[in-house]
């Protein structure tokens, strides 16, 4: 299940808790989402190659739509709200799969990496320990940029290491930056609820620029 991670995340992962990979392993497949062989395929990224990580909640929790990529979604299966919301802040149409995001550093991880079917929110508790290790993993040995959308995704600011807000200044360009907004789902249940207009894939870019990288085509 593990076996198509990147070699530089191995070591992480051979430090943790072997009985939580084996009750992961054991979950009845025909139970949650994503498809156990999609699970840890974030990981296929390697940690030197992230240069953005955005944080999302959990997978979605209908048939063929969690493809192991926060946001993402089958390339057959019409664009979720969660998707639509952030192609609108964006300002044109994107890939649902978010494959180019992803072959350019995005990092896009789910809190929780499995869901039970039909219901949001089922696994939180079951994957929080891990996620809290590899944001804290990520930002101690590669800074990047930390899009976190919500009030969940908020939760996990405590693990992130040495960082600042919005933009670094020329004696903080080996510190993380964070972009906090409201989840893009919230934009479809009220007005002005703080996702549209928050700008972060311009301010990634020009965090990205600061820090003398190349810049993503969102």
């Amino acid at each position: 299940m593990i076996s198509t991670i990147d070699e530089s995340w191995k070591p992480l992962f051979f430090n943790m808790d072997k009985d939580f990979f084996r009750e992961i392993d054991a979950m009845n497949e025909t139970r949650y989402y994503p498809k156990k062989q999609n699970i840890f395929r974030v990981f296929e990224t390697p940690l030197q190659d992230i240069k953005v990580v955005i944080l999302g909640q959990d997978p979605y929790i209908h048939p063929d739509e969690a493809v192991g990529l926060a946001f993402a979604v089958c390339s057959k299966k019409s664009k979720p709200p969660s998707l639509q919301n952030i192609e609108k802040e964006i300002g044109h149409e994107i890939d649902r799969t978010l494959i180019p995001w992803m072959e350019q550093g995005v990092f896009l991880l789910n809190t929780a990496l499995t869901v039970r079917k039909g219901a949001s929110g089922t696994h939180t508790e079951l994957w929080r320990t891990f996620t809290g290790k590899v944001i804290n993993h990520i930002s101690k040995n590669n800074p990047c940029i930390w899009m976190l959308w919500g009030k969940h995704a908020n939760g996990f600011l405590k693990d992130i290491d040495n960082y600042v807000f919005e933009y670094p200044m020329e004696d903080e360009l080996d510190k993380n930056v964070v972009l906090i907004a409201a989840h893009p789902a919230a934009e479809s249940y009220r007005d002005d609820a703080g996702f549209y207009g928050c700008n972060h894939f311009n301010k990634a870019n020009k965090a990205l620029e600061i820090q003398g990288k190349v810049i993503i085509n969102w």
